[in-house]
């Protein structure tokens, strides 16, 4: 799984900076629930896989790459159902709603 972040940098200088080290917890949210997140399920960690620089007055976007793996078991199953609704064979859009909290920032 990617997750495309994009940072704004409308500074002058001295404001810039390397992004060495960044994750994102990402989480699946329901959006068929009347508040459109239902139970929050943990998918995983997202990682930078190498520096980003975010200079002065610009724009930048980067990806960062998640592992994720559902087992099959008792409590996977609402997340399971909940993905197979979203995007299985049947569904149409094949989209689904997600939430990723960025932690671990490193930057210099």
């Amino acid at each position: 799984m990617d997750l495309s972040i994009f940072i704004g940098n409308p500074n002058d200088w001295p404001i810039k900076a390397t992004i060495q080290e960044l994750n994102a917890r990402l989480y699946s949210l329901d959006k068929k629930a009347a508040d459109e997140i239902g139970v929050a399920h943990y998918l995983g960690l997202a990682t930078l896989p190498k520096p980003v620089v975010v200079d002065v007055q610009s724009q930048t976007t980067f990806i960062m790459a998640a592992n994720v793996t559902i087992k099959s078991n008792p409590k996977s199953a609402d997340l399971l159902a909940r993905l197979n609704r979203d995007c299985g064979f049947f569904s149409s859009p094949k989209t689904t709603k997600g939430r990723g909290g960025l932690a671990d920032t490193v930057a210099t």
